[in-house]
């Protein structure tokens, strides 16, 4: 995990691949990943952009 002041970035395994970063926000109310835990994540459809294969 890297702190960022208002957010905090970590690497996650997600489907074998441990290069996937995630950012949460650093706030009360936020679930806090501890190593080695399970959690869910997603992303809201108007946030993603499909980009050119080639």
């Amino acid at each position: 995990m890297i702190y960022l002041g208002d957010h905090v970035r970590t690497r996650v395994s997600v489907c074998g691949h441990d290069d996937f970063v995630i950012k949460l926000p650093n706030s009360e109310g936020v679930v806090q990943l501890e190593p080695g835990a399970t959690t869910t994540i997603g992303w809201k459809t108007e946030d993603c952009q499909a980009l050119d294969a080639s």
